[in-house]
C-alpha cells in the first residue's frame, strides 16, 4: 500500500470512529502559566489530573473542581523550591458568583495539594482562598498563607465570602447533596492569614437551629496551623453542622484580638448567640454594624446546633483572645466551646501556653464537656480560670467529667481559679488519677473556684491529688459544711499544710475555693537545701511559731529571714496579715587539715620525728 493510500484509510477511521485520538492533555500536565492552567482544568476530560507547577503563577481568575473531577495539585519543587499560586492584585471580591474571588472552588469534587503554595499575598481582598463543597487534602509541603479577607462578612453566599484560609461549606451554590471534608496531614500548613471569622479554617454547614443532613468535617492528623490574626477564631471555626477532630499536628500562635474597626464591616456571628453577640450592637457608635461582646476562641472556637470538636492528640498552645476594646471581653485563648453546640470532648493531647484577657486561658466552656486520657492543660493563664473556665449559659444544664490521668497544672488566674473557674450551677466530677497541681490564683481558687453556693456541685474522687496549688489567703472549713465535703471531696491528697490529719479539708482555697469559713494565712518555710519544714497555719493578727532549726550537711543554721535576698531577719513577735515565706540562711563549716611534706627531705625528716616519738613512747611503757 502507498503512503498516500495509507494516510487516506487513517483519515476515513479517524472520520468514521473507529480509530480514537488521545488528547493531549490527558492524566498529566505540566504547567508554568495561567493559561496552561486553564486548559488543563477544563479540556482535560479524564476524571483524575494530576498537574505539576514549574513556576510560579499570578492567578487572576477563581477555578473550578467540578463533581466528579478529582486534580492532584503539585510542583517541581520542594521546600524552599515550592511553587507558589499567587493572588492577583485584581482577585478583591467576595462570594462565588464572582470570578475573582477565591483562588480554588470545589464544587463536589476532590482537590489535594501537595508540594505547593497557595498565597494570597497580602493585599487587603473579601474572600478565602479555597471554597470547598468538596473533599480537599492538605499533603506534605501544601501550603495556605498571607490571604486577608478584610471584608469582616459572616456569610457564604453570591456576593458574601467569610474566613481567610479555607471555608468547608457543603453545597455552596446550591442544595447540599454530601458532606464537605478537609483532611490536614504532617507537612501542611496554614499560617499567616487574616480574617474577621474563622482565619484558618471555617466549618459551616446547613441553618442554625436545624440539624443538617451534610456536614462539614476537618480531621488534623499533622501539620500547623499557625501566625493567623482574628476577631473571633483566630485557628479554626466550628460553626454549625460541623466537626472538628484534631487526632495530631499543632495550632499554635493564633490571635483572636483584632477590632472591629479592623475590617469594612463589624464582625458579626454565623449564628445568633446572645451568649456571645450583643443584640443592639451600637458600642462602636454605629447602630448599622453588629459588634461582638467579645474576642473569642485564639486556637478553637466551636458554636452552634450540632457542632462537634474531638481532640485526641496534638498540641494547642501559645493562642490569645484578647479584648480589642475595653467594653468587651477576651474569652478562650485555647479554646472556646459556647453555648448550643453538641459534643466536646477530649481525650489525650496538649493544651498549654494559652492566654485570654478575661476567661479561660487553656479552654472556656458554656456547654457540657468531657477530658480524660493523659490529657495536659498547663501554664495557661487568664483573669478567671486560667486552665479552664466552665459557666452555665442558662438555657442548658452544664457538666465537666474529668477522667483518667489528666493533669492540670502550673495554671494562673490574676483573680479567681487558676486551674478550674465554675460557675452559676455548673457541674464538676473529678475521677480516677487527676492531679490538679501548681496552679496560682491571685486571689480565690487555687486549684478550683466554685460559687459558695456551688460547693455540691464539685465532687471529687479519693484517687485525685492536689498540691502545691495557691491563692491570696486561706479559710478553714465551717463546722456546718463538713458533711457537703464529706459527700462530695472523697480525697485526701491536699497541698500542703492543709494535708495534716486534722485540718484535712479541701475546702481551703488553695485547692477548692472556700470563703465562709475560718480565714487563715499560711507562713511557709523555705530550708535552702536542708531538712524540710512545714508550713503553719496563722489566723489573721496572730504569730507564727518558730519551728525547729533545720539541718544541713556542712552547715550551721544562722536564722529565718525575710526575702532570699537575706536583706533582715524575720522577728517571730510579728503579727501575720498575709501569706508569706522565711528563707533559711547558712554559714558553712571551716575545716583545719594538718601541711602535708611533698619532698623527699621533708618527707624523712617527718618520718624520723614519727619514729622518735614512737621510740620514746615504747621507752616510757617499758619505764613504767
Amino acid at each position: 500500500m502507498s503512503l498516500t493510500k495509507y494516510l487516506m484509510l487513517i483519515m476515513v477511521m479517524v472520520l468514521c470512529g473507529t480509530l480514537a485520538v488521545t488528547s493531549a492533555y490527558a492524566g498529566n500536565h505540566s504547567v508554568a502559566n495561567e493559561t496552561d492552567f486553564d486548559t488543563a482544568l477544563t479540556t482535560d476530560t479524564d476524571p483524575v489530573i494530576n498537574i505539576t507547577v514549574t513556576a510560579n503563577i499570578t492567578i487572576t481568575s477563581s477555578k473550578t473542581i467540578p463533581p466528579g473531577k478529582t486534580v492532584n495539585l503539585t510542583s517541581d519543587g520542594i521546600g524552599a523550591g515550592r511553587k507558589i499560586l499567587l493572588r492577583d492584585t485584581t482577585m478583591v471580591n467576595a462570594g462565588y458568583s464572582s470570578t475573582t474571588s477565591q483562588l480554588f472552588r470545589v464544587d463536589g469534587g476532590i482537590l489535594n495539594l501537595s508540594n505547593i503554595i497557595l498565597d494570597g499575598a497580602n493585599i487587603n481582598a473579601n474572600s478565602e482562598l479555597i471554597l470547598n463543597g468538596g473533599d480537599v487534602t492538605l499533603g506534605n509541603g501544601a501550603t495556605l498563607r498571607n490571604n486577608r479577607n478584610m471584608s469582616g462578612d459572616n456569610a457564604i453566599g453570591p456576593s458574601r465570602s467569610t474566613g481567610g484560609a479555607i471555608t468547608v461549606f457543603p453545597g455552596w451554590d446550591s442544595a447540599a447533596s454530601r458532606n464537605a471534608t478537609l483532611t490536614i496531614l504532617d507537612g501542611a500548613e496554614i499560617s499567616n492569614n487574616v480574617a474577621a471569622l474563622g482565619c484558618g479554617v471555617v466549618l459551616y454547614s446547613g441553618t442554625n437551629g436545624t440539624i443538617a443532613t451534610y456536614r462539614a468535617i476537618a480531621t488534623m492528623e499533622g501539620g500547623s496551623i499557625h501566625g493567623n490574626h482574628a476577631f473571633i477564631a483566630a485557628g479554626v471555626y466550628v460553626v454549625q453542622n460541623a466537626t472538628f477532630y484534631l487526632n495530631g499536628g499543632e495550632i499554635y500562635d493564633n490571635h483572636a484580638t483584632m477590632g472591629d474597626i479592623d475590617f469594612l464591616m463589624a464582625p458579626s456571628s454565623i449564628v445568633v448567640d446572645p451568649s456571645v453577640f450583643q443584640t443592639d450592637a451600637t458600642t462602636d457608635g454605629d447602630p448599622t454594624r453588629a459588634l461582638s461582646t467579645a474576642n473569642i476562641g485564639g486556637g478553637v472556637f466551636t458554636t452552634a446546633t450540632a457542632s462537634d470538636f474531638y481532640m485526641s492528640g496534638g498540641k494547642i498552645y501559645n493562642n490569645t483572645a484578647m479584648a480589642s476594646l475595653p467594653t468587651l471581653s477576651g474569652r478562650g485563648g485555647g479554646i472556646e466551646a459556647a453555648s448550643y453546640g453538641r459534643n466536646f470532648v477530649i481525650t489525650g493531647g496538649e493544651i498549654y501556653g494559652n492566654s485570654a484577657s478575661d476567661y479561660g486561658g487553656g479552654i472556656s466552656a458554656y456547654r457540657s464537656f468531657t477530658i480524660s486520657g493523659d490529657t495536659q492543660i498547663y501554664n495557661n493563664t487568664s483573669a478567671r480560670g486560667g486552665g479552664i473556665f466552665q459557666m452555665f449559659n442558662g438555657v442548658i444544664p452544664s457538666s465537666a467529667t474529668i477522667n483518667d490521668n489528666v493533669q492540670i497544672k502550673g495554671n494562673t488566674a490574676s483573680a479567681h481559679g487558676g486551674g478550674f473557674y465554675t460557675y452559676d450551677g455548673s457541674t464538676v466530677s473529678l475521677n480516677d488519677q487527676i492531679q490538679v497541681t501548681g496552679n496560682i490564683a491571685a486571689l480565690n481558687g487555687g486549684g478550683i473556684w466554685v460559687s459558695y453556693a456551688g460547693l455540691a456541685n464539685v465532687d471529687v474522687a479519693a484517687t485525685v491529688t492536689f498540691a502545691n496549688n495557691h491563692a491570696q489567703a486561706a479559710y478553714l472549713i465551717a463546722d456546718i459544711d463538713k458533711p457537703t465535703h464529706i459527700a462530695h471531696v472523697h480525697t485526701t491528697s491536699f497541698t500542703k499544710p492543709f494535708d495534716q490529719p486534722a485540718i484535712n479539708w479541701g475546702y481551703n482555697n488553695y485547692d477548692i475555693a472556700y470563703i465562709n469559713g475560718t480565714l487563715n494565712y499560711v507562713v511557709s518555710f523555705d530550708s535552702v537545701g536542708g531538712s524540710a519544714v512545714d508550713p503553719q497555719l496563722v489566723a489573721p493578727n496572730a504569730m507564727a511559731t518558730q519551728p525547729t532549726a533545720p539541718t544541713r550537711p556542712g552547715h550551721s543554721f544562722q536564722d529565718w529571714y525575710v526575702d532570699s535576698g537575706y536583706s533582715a531577719t524575720y522577728d517571730f513577735l510579728t503579727l501575720v496579715t498575709s501569706d508569706r515565706t522565711l528563707y533559711a540562711n547558712w554559714l558553712p563549716f571551716a575545716y583545719t587539715t594538718a601541711s602535708i611534706p611533698t619532698t623527699s627531705g621533708g618527707i624523712l625528716a617527718a618520718l624520723g620525728v614519727l619514729l622518735a616519738g614512737l621510740a620514746a613512747g615504747t621507752l616510757r611503757r617499758r619505764q613504767r
